[in-house]
């Protein structure tokens, strides 16, 4: 429970910085550094931890955001993989 809500954190952290960053170098990696938080929120709760319906749309949002906005396929591809997980895990 601890680790998800110190993830949920530093997801609220990231968000704002991934949505507002001007630079490339920098919107890259605050979407590197968002995703592997977005990660480590839906594998904390996998361990058992719930997150609330408020964390599950932020995190949805977020990983639409960054399947519809990254460039590079590989980081796109694991967004893709994330929310299909969620989505998964909100349908069971």
């Amino acid at each position: 429970m601890l680790a998800t809500r110190a993830a949920v954190a530093d997801v609220e952290v990231l968000l704002p910085g991934m949505l507002q960053a001007t630079e490339e170098v920098k919107i890259s990696q605050v979407r590197k550094d968002a995703l592997n938080a977005l990660q480590a929120v839906i594998a904390a709760s996998e361990g058992g931890s719930h997150l609330s319906a408020k964390s599950q749309t932020s995190i949805r949002e977020a990983l639409g955001a960054l399947v519809k906005r990254e460039q590079n396929i590989l980081a796109r591809t694991k967004a893709q993989q994330l929310l299909s997980q969620l989505h998964l895990r909100g349908a069971s």
